[in-house]
């Protein structure tokens, strides 16, 4: 039982924390990253992300988004928190303010196709077309081979070259769709 482990736990956005634990003794010593910057702040946003989404879970919006918010403040580069912040926001109808979440979830993580989609559903909403476009393309570029991608970017493509008129998205869970009106 002396032998050691090494563990790796993620805390943040590209970096990790390394934990060497002997079995033999209660002691553990930590190294970390250079870079990393790790303290309790991560540990207490991620702690508040998850609150934020056993809340939305259950439905409370509200109390989801206050958790969200108080994520994002303990790591401005919780990019997660950003996405589940405007997917809340959206859920109460508060586009605007939405636009910004994906935007910085986006800022830091742009490998992500849910946060191109969800900013593109979120600019269909307020007619903000191009902009829309451009993050349905991103979504198919980063997914190519998902079907339900390439199906938005479609639909969108179809319905913005078309006399523009009324659309709707429902957003449906996590999935949406978007529905023209011609």
């Amino acid at each position: 039982r002396d032998s050691a482990t090494l563990r790796m736990v993620p805390v943040g956005a590209s970096c990790c924390l390394f934990v060497l634990a002997t079995l033999a003794s209660s002691e553990a010593k930590v190294a970390e990253s250079p870079s990393c910057g790790y303290d309790s702040t991560l540990e207490e946003a991620d702690l508040h992300y998850q609150k934020g989404l056993n809340l939305t879970d259950k439905g409370e919006l509200d109390n989801a988004r206050v958790e969200f918010e108080k994520a994002v403040a303990l790591n401005s580069e919780f990019s997660d928190a950003y996405y589940q912040l405007g997917v809340v926001l959206m859920h109460k109808g508060d586009f605007p303010n939405a636009e910004p979440m994906f935007e910085s979830a986006i800022t830091f993580n742009d490998r992500v196709p849910q946060y191109h989609s969800m900013l593109g559903v979120c600019t269909v909403q307020q007619n903000k077309l191009d902009k829309a476009f451009d993050a349905f393309s991103r979504t198919t570029e980063l997914q190519p081979q998902d079907p339900w991608f390439a199906h938005e970017n479609h639909m969108f493509y179809t319905y913005s070259t078309k006399k523009r008129s009324k659309k709707h998205v429902h957003v449906v869970g996590t999935r949406h769709v978007l529905f023209s009106h011609f």
